[in-house]
């Protein structure tokens, strides 16, 4: 289900070890528009996505760890003006 964001959008995720993740945006046509990496510490984690540069559409989340255990998560998200 997509979740409504204007400028930002927040991702928050939980590893039990620390890792790096890259943050893929994805837009409706397949095209990657933004990619950003992070390194995670051990416990929550909340990584904040700028947004203020993409278009207003429908875009997924793809969160992709280090981690020898395959951590992909996949989120819609609409960017829309305020």
């Amino acid at each position: 289900m997509p979740n409504p964001a204007s400028n930002y959008v927040n991702v928050n995720m939980y590893v039990e070890n620390s890792m790096m993740a890259t943050i893929t945006l994805i837009d409706k046509l397949g095209s990657k528009v933004l990619t950003q990496k992070e390194k995670l510490t051990t416990g929550n984690n909340n990584i904040t996505v700028n947004l203020d540069k993409l278009s207003d559409g429908v875009y997924a989340i793809i969160v992709e760890t280090d981690s020898k255990e395959d951590q992909t998560t996949d989120h819609n998200q609409v960017k829309e003006k305020k």
